[in-house]
């Protein structure tokens, strides 16, 4: 598996797309601990860690889909919420030793891939269609020019 950021993950809000290039360093991080074959506390320690960012990623991003009314939202978000509950059981089940890491960091980076792709861009073409501008993209712009 080659764990990488590819520009055609990009969403067009600055924001988002340096959280989900964060994400993706996250992923690439718990592979280097599961290739390093480091103690199981540590790995559930950088679970908890993705599980945390994750949470900080998504109120971002669905912040951004209620700043610009977003009619996905609802769905959007329980889909988050399933995510997290999932990354939940899965740190659980490491630190039981009843799942397998590199099968956890497979299913988190298909998921993350897949979800950026199919509807995170659904944000992105939102934005685009409807040309508005997110307090989070202005605030962003303001302290990285």
């Amino acid at each position: 598996m080659y764990i990488h950021w590819d520009d055609k993950l990009r969403i067009g809000n600055d924001l988002i797309d340096d959280e989900h290039r964060l994400m993706v360093m996250l992923c690439k991080k718990l592979d280097c601990a599961i290739r390093e074959n480091v103690p199981k506390n540590q790995l559930v320690r950088t679970v908890l860690e993705m599980k945390k960012f994750t949470e900080f990623h998504f109120v971002s991003e669905e912040n951004l889909m209620l700043e610009i009314g977003y009619p996905g939202y609802a769905m959007h978000e329980q889909i988050h919420s399933q995510l997290l509950q999932q990354l939940d059981a899965v740190a659980g089940r490491i630190n039981h030793g009843i799942a397998d890491p590199q099968e956890t960091l497979e299913f988190i980076w298909q998921w993350l891939g897949n979800h950026i792709e199919h509807e995170d861009m659904k944000i992105g073409v939102y934005l685009d269609e409807h040309r508005r501008a997110s307090i989070s993209q202005e605030a962003y712009r303001n302290i990285y020019p």
